[in-house]
């Protein structure tokens, strides 16, 4: 029952840090959307602080799994199963949040990467773990010949990651996926193409 009440907490916290940001979102209302009584959420988390890196902890799992997932197979080239996540991620922006939302952390690390070491040491670490398993697919696709022998892997991954980050931060103001499939093209059809 704690555990379950625990997750939900968290979950409602992610739904509302993900919209309004951290410093927008509070505690009360978290509480009030789970049905929880005030004085209960310091039995699960020590500040608001740890439930926000929770919370971060949280959604970096499933995103981390759903990258994972779809980088690995074999029925695609590396390059097209690196492709095929991203255009994933522009359907599912279109048709079901309307272009909200972005990425958390990216979010957070806007919002709290310069104003907290703890902040921005776990966001740098959770980036670093979408860098690696991006730069795997790209040592892959060097290794059957879609990528040049002189590319970097690694350095290749952190401009593609941080790329994509400012296309999300750009499909929000702009409230379209346009910049997002900017991005696909651009990177792919242009960047990784020239550098077979």
């Amino acid at each position: 029952m704690k555990s379950d009440i625990k997750q939900s907490l968290l979950e409602s916290g992610l739904a509302k840090i993900k919209l309004q940001g951290y410093h927008r979102t509070g505690i009360q209302e978290v509480l009030n959307a789970v049905g929880v009584p005030k004085g209960s959420f310091y039995h699960y988390f020590r500040s608001k602080e740890d439930f926000a890196l929770q919370v971060l902890a949280l959604e970096s799992q499933t995103d981390l799994a759903f990258l994972n997932d779809n980088l690995s197979g074999a029925s695609r080239s590396p390059l097209q199963r690196l492709r095929n996540h991203f255009e994933q991620i522009i359907t599912y922006r279109q048709t079901t949040k309307n272009f909200s939302g972005g990425c958390l952390l990216g979010n957070m690390g806007q919002e709290m990467g310069d104003v907290s070491d703890t902040f921005a040491s776990k966001l740098e670490a959770l980036f670093e773990l979408r860098l690696e398993a991006i730069a795997d697919c790209l040592k892959q696709a060097q290794s059957e010949g879609e990528l040049a022998p002189n590319c970097v892997p690694h350095d290749l991954a952190e401009f593609i990651f941080n790329s994509w980050e400012g296309a999300l931060m750009r499909m929000k103001t702009q409230r379209s996926t346009r910049p997002l499939v900017v991005f696909v093209d651009s990177v792919f059809d242009y960047l990784l193409a020239g550098l077979s």
